[in-house]
């Protein structure tokens, strides 16, 4: 599918969100002066760093803690949507201070099914926003979701 086909055809009418085609994207983040983070895929044992990311990244200022992004990804986990490279972990000395996913979706069209991925949840432990954790998880993720062969995401 080229950038101009498909559900985001500006000529066909339709409109089903925001899809980010891939091949724009650039390989590795150019961002300089930020502090060195590693980012790769969950490993094993990460599940509770993980909800704990989202559950402080998606709370009410520190109050009540979110506990809709902490299910999104239990529920994805364990299901066919799951793609454990595109699960990916923002370490900063060896503490995950970061988590994005992306799954696979389908956008049901008149002539039939794209698969795409959906962009859900992002999020980074307060006090680490202003490293950019979050453009440079995203950054690879985008990026290894091409190298796996996907062509379009939507942000949900």
């Amino acid at each position: 599918m080229t950038p101009t086909e498909g559900p985001n055809d500006p000529t066909s009418g339709e409109s089903h969100g925001p899809v980010i085609t891939l091949h724009n994207v650039p390989d590795r983040a150019t961002v300089s002066g930020v502090i060195p983070l590693t980012i790769g895929p969950e490993q094993p044992g990460d599940e509770r760093s993980i909800a704990a990311i989202h559950a402080v990244a998606f709370s009410d200022g520190g109050r009540r803690s979110s506990a809709g992004e902490v299910r999104l990804v239990e529920e994805l986990r364990g299901s066919g949507a799951w793609v454990p490279a595109l699960s990916l972990v923002a370490r900063f000395e060896e503490k995950a201070i970061g988590h994005l996913l992306f799954s696979r979706a389908a956008i049901e069209t008149s002539s039939g099914q794209i698969e795409v991925l959906a962009l859900a949840p992002v999020g980074v432990l307060p006090g680490y926003e202003s490293t950019f954790a979050g453009t440079r998880l995203m950054r690879a993720g985008l990026a290894e979701a091409r190298r796996l062969g996907f062509s379009a995401v939507i942000v949900l």
